[in-house]
């Protein structure tokens, strides 16, 4: 895992960087890239960095030094920082950020555009420096005739208002001027049946990815997909042109410090405007987003999470988001309507959230919590287990082989605040 509390796993796919404001130690740990296959098409929309001052530099980050109040990105986002203010990292291959859409309408002087934004940070280090490149993976929806069309950019964070270099990046998209003369990287898919966007039935569901690998040139690679319940798409794969030696690229949160270009190393799914630095007003919603990162074994829900993201500058007015159960225990963030402040979500140590680890004696296989598998609740891991972010709560696990057959089952309380461990080794 990557918190010090669980200092003794050991998996591929997470690097920690460093756990507290007292100590730096780091643990390099083999990264674990997912691969998905898609198709890209290219076409342009400009969704726009939310870097509009330096902030203040401390110990570690200062959470409200860039938003204080509604209009904000609001959803779900993991800073590196705890509820008492210490600081962490961790380095992973791969973010899923996933949004359950029963009702959505916003509207904002007669725009009823909005955008769901899965967003993060592609660090690596090489001979030459830290780099840092911002990826945003956009669901862009117009609520008033429910199309959805999907959008990535990608904006340097390596120095303060950084630009894109057009020689130092590859793609299906394009490299253009932003409002503040900045250069950035952009992409919009093109759905050849639906030039319009996609109609969206409600209820539904739409999963965003970012993921990342370094490819058979030593290059680090930044690759965009989305599902929306047909299977994984990867739509858009970006490849950072360089001559350096790369020690290390991946996914990064870390609270300690910023960017080289002064923003924050979290990770953000978050609702907000229809892009350009546009605010929305949330007129009535029924939906929650959920956050997770690849942990070497399983995807797993970030276990500190704050209401609000920093990074982007779409916000959105009139928004309640407050921690729910999946109705797994997963704990998401349901949206709906009304007066919300900027604040916290869920904590591992204001006891609301609990690890559960899962030892499993099949290599690979998936879990079901409380239920068996009825072909949509399936948690996929390998490397012969699963760490789990969870509500406080008594749950029923259930292990299964890939092929689909039960293996074992048992029980375990989740305390808050602490981390169960139980063994299904068949």
């Amino acid at each position: 895992m990557y918190l010090r509390i669980r200092s003794s796993f050991k998996s591929a796919g997470v690097v920690l960087i460093g756990m507290n404001t007292n100590t730096t130690e780091a643990l390099y740990i083999l990264l674990w890239s997912a691969v998905i296959i898609g198709v890209a098409v290219a076409t342009l929309f400009p969704y726009s960095n939310g870097s509009s001052g330096a902030p203040i530099i401390t110990s570690g980050v200062n959470l409200y030094g860039c938003k204080f109040q509604q209009p904000a990105p609001m959803g779900i986002a993991d800073y590196g920082i705890t509820a008492y203010g210490q600081t962490y990292g961790y380095i992973t291959s791969s973010f899923v950020g996933t949004a359950n859409i029963t009702s959505l309408h916003t509207n904002y002087y007669g725009d009823s555009n909005m955008s769901i934004q899965l967003n993060a940070n592609l660090a690596f280090n090489a001979t030459n420096g830290t780099l840092d490149y911002w990826g945003q993976n956009v669901a862009y929806i117009n609520t008033a005739t429910d199309t959805l069309n999907i959008i990535d950019n990608v904006w340097n964070s390596s120095e303060y208002n950084g630009s894109i270099n057009k020689s130092a990046i590859s793609g299906s998209g394009y490299v253009g001027t932003d409002r503040k003369n900045s250069t950035y990287y952009f992409f919009e898919y093109n759905f050849s049946q639906n030039p319009n966007g996609i109609p969206l039935a409600y209820p539904t569901t739409v999963r965003l990815a970012i993921n990342s690998s370094i490819n058979d040139a030593g290059e680090p690679q930044m690759a965009f997909s989305y599902d929306l319940g047909k299977g994984w798409v990867e739509y858009d794969k970006v490849t950072f042109k360089t001559a350096s030696l790369i020690r290390y690229a991946g996914l990064e949160v870390n609270g300690a410090e910023y960017t080289p270009g002064s923003t924050f190393y979290d990770a953000e799914m978050i609702l907000g405007g229809g892009g350009g630095g546009l605010n929305t007003t949330l007129v009535n919603s029924s939906l929650s987003l959920g956050l997770s990162y690849w942990n070497g074994r399983n995807y797993q829900s970030v276990y500190n999470a704050y209401d609000y993201g920093c990074d982007t500058e779409e916000g959105i007015n009139n928004v309640s988001d407050n921690l729910v159960s999946g109705g797994t225990g997963v704990p998401v963030a349901t949206i709906t309507s009304g007066s919300g402040t900027l604040g916290s979500l869920w904590f591992y140590n204001l006891s609301n959230v609990g690890i559960l680890s899962v030892n499993a004696g099949n290599g690979a296989g998936f879990l079901t919590l409380n239920k068996t598998y009825d072909g949509s609740n399936a948690i996929l891991y390998s490397n012969g287990g699963a760490l789990l972010t969870l509500l406080p709560g008594h749950y029923t696990i259930y292990s299964y082989q890939t092929n689909g057959m039960l293996y074992d089952s048992g029980t375990a309380s989740i305390v808050g605040g602490s981390t169960k461990t139980i063994n299904l080794t068949g």
